[in-house]
């Protein structure tokens, strides 16, 4: 879509987005996972799964990667970092607070790898710029769900983090 209210269609070579599968080795043969955010200035930010073939980032090879357009849903995007965290992550989202602080929310157990069933490995990163951000902190949500009514729901895994918000921009749910 030329814009964030559509109309949509569906795009299977998005041109846009080529940037990210570089031949040369410096960028990651696949990017999945998309998690766009715009800023207020119109540029997106695309974050995504980023695979690290060195494993540098801890139980498997997938890190959170992202590349910017400055000028909107169009692109290009512009490559900024493959190794935006500290631990293996995948599923990124990244939301902006109040006080502009940027917030990632990320599914740490790749593959299942860090937590068993029923534990809390949701992790959380945060950032003054969106760029750098600090060591994830493991543990932030779970695969537990509390319903309106107040009783719950239990899952084995917390897969594909998302925020809702206030109008404000303070996390609702």
């Amino acid at each position: 879509a030329a814009n964030p209210s559509g109309p949509w269609t569906r795009a299977f070579q998005n041109e846009a987005l080529n940037i990210l599968y570089d031949k040369s080795g410096a960028w990651p043969q696949s990017a999945t996972n998309p998690s766009p955010l715009m800023l207020q200035n119109g540029s997106i930010r695309l974050y995504f799964t980023s695979p690290d073939a060195n494993n540098l980032c801890g139980l498997t090879e997938n890190c959170i990667g992202v590349a910017q357009s400055d000028s909107g849903w169009e692109g290009p995007f512009i490559p900024y970092a493959h190794h935006l965290t500290n631990l293996e992550s995948e599923d990124a989202h990244v939301f902006i607070d109040p006080r502009g602080n940027f917030h990632m929310l990320t599914n740490i157990n790749t593959c299942h790898l860090r937590c068993p069933k029923g534990v809390e490995c949701g992790g959380h990163s945060w950032s003054r710029d969106g760029l750098n951000f600090s060591d994830l902190t493991v543990g932030a949500f779970g695969p537990y769900i509390t319903l309106a009514n107040g009783t719950g729901w239990a899952n084995a895994y917390a897969e594909r983090p998302l925020t809702v918000q206030n109008e404000d921009g303070s996390p609702l749910a």
